[in-house]
């Protein structure tokens, strides 16, 4: 394939993420899998050292997953056979011997898909790289019943539309890698024709998802990190940037400061993997008309939630259908899935894009909304105890510790809110976070009825909110539950209060730009407090500076409503 200067660009940010997270003892950059991301952006390096240590880390390489490993091994042996020297060669060969059993246990379950695309995509190439014509067949055949299954599986009122792992700015990245080197490689023609109609309908699911005003993908996700719902980088903004030549604000950086270089590194399979964009897929994402609203229906499974010290609980979450919602204008995008994916670990049943001016030339123009039920102290940004699973989670992602239920009809959405009912060891309190992406500030901020020129700023509890960005208008209404009355942490363990249940939220855009702002502080915060009050507050000006030069925390709207089982 040709090496454009959109994959070199792409080449180059896998190497300076691999450059910072590479352990030279150890030899592994993060997971073996990242590291041979590393290892493919260093063999086109334009060093004769870096280049050799690309191939040496290939020729040392070992694997264990079934799925993701081997798939970029033999993404590798493909796309860069000219760059590998025998003993990288060789050890790939004797790598996907070892993992063909592996991949063969890789079923799909209604729940995640890129890891059985992986395995599938090994068994296929693996199979006819090592002339085992069982793992070809089984390949092939978990492809026909997979495209049977989201294809054609029906109930009463239903037929599935989507993927049950659906619109992931992350993993349907990882499922257009694995589907087109199916596609481009496969020898078996039954097998690379399924490969290559499966991606290039999901590359039109996919198109139906991007909002071009803005360069976003609209939601609802099924599974999503803190930079994939910031909205400054994603997995999938790397393969359109890639696949469609499109000009977007990007800003990788956005990676690094939530602690997430694998979206970084997996550039490294991006650049080198032959993608088969039909038209039809371009005209959607980049020529939709507006007003534009789609909905589709996707199953997920029923699940039994991990608990990371304990193993699996009885608490299992229910599977079955999910409405998927997403309407979009040329100034925002809004969109929600009526039941969240699986345990909702880390994702976006709800999500607002918006842009704030005509034609955004940076991530700073444009504004993501979406929300987190939490437990505790656990905020966006930095290293929390998820208290579900019983263990500690990074600043990747803000665990989702609620289940949500959604309703949606054009630019209104409510939003349901409820605490899981496993994990409560420890918890004291429950909220739902709002969480604005930074941004330059709001053109009009005004909190029951009060308009909010500078920060902090306090008002009553269960105010409705109204934010102005750009031709952008948007309320946000809280609406108090029936009678329904928990226990606080704060001011004191004896004090109740009024437990907000749902948020409405509506959207609308202006027939005409208003005047805008000057360019202020990005970050702003506020929390909806149990003392029956809200403030919006800001970090002094020392935290700015500290939080500009190392891992700035999104801002967030908090709605706080402490809760006690």
């Amino acid at each position: 394939m040709e090496m454009t200067s959109r994959h070199s660009w792409l080449l180059a940010l896998a190497r300076d993420a691999g450059d910072r997270y590479f352990d030279a003892q150890t030899r592994w950059c993060l997971i073996q899998r990242d590291t041979l991301w590393y290892a493919a952006a260093l063999l086109f390096d334009a060093e004769d050292d870096r280049r050799a240590l690309g191939r040496a880390l290939i020729a040392e390489a070992t694997s264990g997953d079934g799925t993701h490993t081997p798939a970029t091994m033999l993404a590798l042996l493909h796309g860069c056979a000219d760059r590998l020297d025998d003993g990288a060669k060789d050890n790939i060969i004797r790598n996907i011997r070892l993992e063909l059993p592996r991949a063969a246990l890789v079923e799909l379950h209604d729940g995640n898909v890129n890891h059985p695309l992986g395995a599938w995509a090994t068994l296929v190439l693996g199979g006819e790289l090592t002339g085992e014509g069982w793992a070809v067949e089984l390949g092939r055949s978990r492809l026909a019943r997979f495209r049977a299954t989201i294809g054609d599986r029906r109930h009463a009122g239903h037929r599935q539309s989507a993927m049950s792992e659906y619109c992931s700015p992350t993993y349907t990245a990882l499922d257009l890698c694995f589907l087109a080197l199916i596609a481009e490689y496969a020898g078996n023609a039954e097998a690379r024709l399924l490969a290559r109609f499966l991606e290039e309908r999901l590359w039109v699911d996919t198109a139906m998802s991007f909002h071009a005003p803005s360069a976003q993908f609209a939601g609802p996700h099924s599974r999503s990190y803190q930079d994939d719902s910031s909205g400054g980088w994603s997995g999938l903004h790397a393969v359109f940037h890639a696949a469609l030549d499109h000009a977007m604000p990007l800003d990788p950086e956005t990676a690094l400061r939530f602690e997430h270089p694998s979206a970084l590194l997996q550039n490294g399979l991006v650049a080198i993997t032959p993608f088969h964009v039909p038209a039809q897929a371009r005209r959607i994402a980049l020529e939709k008309p507006f007003p534009y609203t789609v909905r589709r229906t996707t199953y997920g499974e029923a699940y039994h939630e991990n608990h990371a010290a304990a193993g699996f609980s009885d608490e299992v979450y229910p599977g079955g259908w999910s409405e998927l919602t997403t309407h979009m204008t040329e100034d925002y995008a809004l969109g929600t899935a009526s039941l969240p994916y699986v345990n909702a670990g880390h994702a976006d049943a709800f999500m607002l894009r918006l842009r704030r001016s005509a034609d955004p030339c940076c991530t700073g123009e444009v504004r993501s909304l979406f929300c987190r039920g939490v437990y505790n102290e656990s905020a966006v940004g930095q290293r929390n105890r998820c208290h579900v699973t019983g263990g500690d989670i990074d600043a990747s992602f803000l665990y989702e510790e609620g289940r949500t239920a959604t309703h949606q009809h054009g630019g209104t959405a409510i939003v349901l809110y409820a605490p899981k009912r496993a994990g409560h060891a420890g918890v004291r309190s429950f909220r739902v976070d709002l969480m604005f992406s930074p941004a330059l500030p709001f053109d009009r901020l005004r909190i029951g009825g009060t308009d909010v020129p500078r920060l902090p700023h306090e008002s009553a509890e269960n105010a409705p909110l109204f934010f102005q960005d750009g031709t952008v208008f948007c309320a946000i209404h809280p609406l108090r539950g029936p009678g329904f009355a928990l226990r606080a942490m704060h001011p004191s363990p004896s004090t109740d209060t009024s437990c907000t249940r749902c948020t409405r939220i509506l959207v609308s855009s202006a027939i005409s730009p208003p005047r805008r702002s000057m360019p202020g502080p990005a970050v702003s915060r506020s929390n909806f407090r149990p003392s029956r009050s809200m403030r919006l507050l800001m970090p002094s000006s020392s935290a700015r500076r500290r939080a500009a030069s190392t891992k700035p925390r999104a801002p967030t709207v908090s709605a706080m409503s402490p809760s006690r089982r």
